[in-house]
């Protein structure tokens, strides 16, 4: 079987497509429509349940307490990492003063 035989083969079985729906692009409208309605509506349930959670009296002092936790631990972590620094920037400033000193000794010696 050759190429030709074989397309005209193909081009034999070939259907015509059904005629397009002209509501078709209404309906896909309406369909995106309504999943952006449904995006935020997941959104809406999702911050009543929160808020709903956090007027219990239980879950509200939880919550605070679990944000005043995070919150010290927070500003503990900067404060370290902060007097690292300071201690960093203390030791190099020694250092230097004292090659400083042991330089000027051993280029003038003392007077």
């Amino acid at each position: 079987m050759t190429d030709i035989d074989e397309l005209n083969g193909l081009l034999d079985q070939w259907q015509d497509l059904p005629a397009r729906d002209p509501q078709l692009k209404h309906r896909v409208w309406t369909r995106i429509a309504s999943g952006d309605q449904r995006a935020n509506t997941s959104i809406q349930n999702w911050l009543n349940r929160f808020t709903t959670a956090l007027s219990r009296p239980l879950t509200a002092v939880a919550f605070i307490g679990a944000s005043v936790i995070c919150g010290l631990l927070i500003g503990e972590f900067r404060v370290s990492q902060a007097k690292q620094i300071q201690t960093q920037e203390l030791d190099q400033t020694y250092i230097e003063l004292i090659d400083s000193q042991q330089s000027y000794f051993r280029s003038e010696g003392p007077k």
